[in-house]
Formats: C-alpha cells, sequence, structure tokens
C-alpha cells in the first residue's frame, strides 16, 4: 500500500508482538536510542512495488524523514526532514548522547540542486545539521552515500561513498571536515572498539583501518 510498517518479534520464539508505522514511506534502517525506549527510523521515501523493481514511482511526490517512535505505544514522537525532498534518507547510526548521524542518496534526476550535502546529524530535539562544506569533497561523492558510523570517542561521523570511492570525516558537534580516504567502491564503515578507529570495507574483500 506505499506505507512503511515496522514489525516487533520476541528475539527467541520470533512470535509477533506488535506492528506499527514507520510514519513514512520505504524505512531503510532502524536504530534505538540510548534511553532504550525510542526508535529512530530512516524512511527513504521512495515508493517501490515488486512488480517494477527498483524504479522509483514518486519521485514528484518523495518525502524522507527521520521518525522517532514510543516503542511501549509505537506512536510518532517527533519527525524531521532536510530541505532538499529528494534527498532519500537511507543509513544512519547514533551517538552515546542520542545524536543521529544520517546518510543521503540523492534521486539526481529529479533534484533542485546540483550540489547538496549527503551528511548530517540530528540532535535531540534540534532540526537537522547538514554537512555543506567542503563542497568539493560533497561534489565527488556522486549523489550517494552508502553508511555511517560514529565514533563516540572522538566525537567523529564517518561517511562511506560506493559511487565517490571516498569515506569522509566530519566531527559532529563542529561540522568541521576530519578528513577523508579514498578506497575503490568503499560501502562499509564501522568503528574498531579496541584502537577507537574506524574500519571500511568494499565490495573487493578490502578491509581497512
Amino acid at each position: 500500500a506505499g506505507v512503511g510498517r515496522i514489525t516487533v518479534r520476541d528475539a527467541d520464539s520470533y512470535k509477533t508482538l506488535a506492528e506499527w508505522p514507520s510514519y513514512g514511506v520505504g524505512p531503510h534502517e532502524l536504530r534505538m536510542l540510548p534511553d532504550g525506549k525510542t526508535l529512530v527510523v530512516a524512511n527513504g521515501g521512495i515508493l517501490t512495488r515488486p512488480a517494477s523493481g527498483r524504479r522509483p514511482l514518486n519521485l514528484a511526490t518523495m518525502r524522507s524523514s527521520l521518525s522517532y517512535i514510543d516503542t511501549a505505544t509505537g506512536s510518532l514522537l517527533d519527525e524531521f526532514c532536510v530541505a532538499e525532498s529528494k534527498s532519500s534518507i537511507r543509513h544512519i547510526d547514533v551517538a552515546n548522547d542520542g545524536t543521529v548521524a544520517f546518510a543521503i542518496q540523492l534521486q539526481r534526476s529529479a533534484a533542485e540542486h546540483d550540489t547538496v550535502p549527503l551528511a548530517g546529524v540530528q540532535r535531540p530535539s534540534e532540526a537537522p545539521t547538514l554537512f555543506t562544506t567542503p563542497t568539493e569533497i560533497i561534489d565527488r561523492l556522486k549523489g550517494y552515500v552508502g553508511s555511517t558510523a560514529i565514533c563516540n570517542a572522538s566525537r567523529i561521523a564517518g561517511f562511506a561513498s560506493p559511487r565517490g570511492n571516498l569515506a569522509v570525516f566530519w566531527h559532529i558537534d563542529t561540522g568541521a571536515l576530519a578528513g577523508f580516504h579514498r578506497l575503490q567502491d568503499v560501502c562499509g564503515i564501522a568503528v574498531s572498539l579496541k584502537r577507537h578507529a574506524f574500519v571500511v570495507s568494499n565490495s573487493f574483500g578490502e578491509l581497512r583501518e
């Protein structure tokens, strides 16, 4: 029906315990906030159907969002969108203080702007903040960021772009660029718990710390 749904199951028996709306179209990733009772959901906003595969069917009306859901009731607590309506929020990570990093995949054929920020953070109860500089780095991401991860020790978020062959790192508190790393088709990104370093991976089976 073009409505995102979330199913809650018992982790041992897999019995369905509840089903809620995601309060958007195309829920792609969800995480629990540090309070242990609130889910944040990345609704990509793009409608697809099995008969037409991955072809977007609603580019004219698409609406991507971050939805915050009370897991006790399934009700919507808050919702945030970014200015460019053709920005599809797909991947998220959550810092220890509840700051959410989000990665965007731009529907460039329908976008209103040529240079669109593809990474940002949303702090508790605040509007989303997009990392807008440097523009030459943003342009190199080619409209697509495939994953994100936050290092709590350094307060840095990493974003991996397979189309741009680039992993980029920003400080989540200041928005300052922390650096970047070139790796062909890089998409996986995680944080090494022992060394407080980022680990990135690509489709060729390469891992770099």
